[in-house]
């Protein structure tokens, strides 16, 4: 598979972050890349209008060039569940839509990195359609992103046998915000023996938020030949 769903244990655990380094360490390297966050909640007010913040900080971590409307479907102003500020805001969410957008850069891409919105049982649409229904449906395989802090053994283990409980291939974990504690080297070591998944990437707490910072980072932590292995 040469496309990916980059998904996290919970909210706010980086997916962003990791989105824009896969995409940097791709692009740096000749692929043709297009990293894809469907439903956007959480909309920052910007020159264009609503735009979608994540996109926003992908582009600035990277030195890709490309429109909002074709990073993103659905942009929603508030911060909470897709599901219910689309339900506030009005707009009605059409999976069909995700997927055609999808399909449209599948085939316009060397590699389409879509990133979800929280975790994998958030609500898209009440009661009937969620993130993993998404995922399932794309059949691509999934990254998980999750934190190296307490409580990430319960979080990640779970996050990653529901997926395994459906038939989502989980190509890697990748750890974010990691500073050094023995506690969280053990928390990794111990979330490897449990979901025996190879694969791991560890990426350390960023205090600097400047794009040549963030890159060197990247570059360091996420290198080129084992990225490109994840989309093989």
């Amino acid at each position: 598979m040469s496309h990916l769903f980059i998904t996290g244990s919970d909210t706010d655990v980086g997916k962003t972050f990791v989105t824009a380094g896969l995409t940097h360490v791709l692009h740096k390297n000749g692929k043709k890349v297009c990293p894809y966050k469907p439903v956007q909640s959480g909309g920052e007010i910007g020159e264009t209008g609503l735009e979608p913040g994540d996109c926003k900080f992908v582009k600035n971590m990277t030195d890709l060039l490309l429109p909002y409307d074709l990073m993103n479907t659905y942009c929603l102003k508030e911060p909470i569940s897709p599901h219910r500020a689309a339900e506030k805001e009005g707009v009605h969410l059409v999976p069909e839509n995700i997927l055609d957008h999808y399909y449209f850069l599948e085939n316009k891409f060397d590699h389409v990195l879509v990133e979800g919105a929280g975790g994998v049982v958030v609500p898209l649409l009440r009661n009937s359609f969620y993130m993993y229904d998404l995922m399932k449906q794309l059949g691509i395989p999934a990254i998980v992103v999750t934190r190296t802090a307490v409580g990430t053994i319960n979080h990640t283990a779970l996050t990653v046998h529901y997926l395994k409980s459906i038939g989502i291939h989980i190509k890697a974990i990748i750890f974010n915000g990691y500073e050094g504690h023995d506690y969280e080297d053990d928390n990794i070591k111990i979330l490897k023996d449990i979901t025996q998944i190879e694969q791991i990437f560890v990426l350390p707490k960023v205090k600097e938020f400047s794009r040549e910072k963030v890159q060197e980072v990247y570059e360091k932590h996420l290198p080129f030949d084992q990225v490109l292995n994840l989309l093989k």
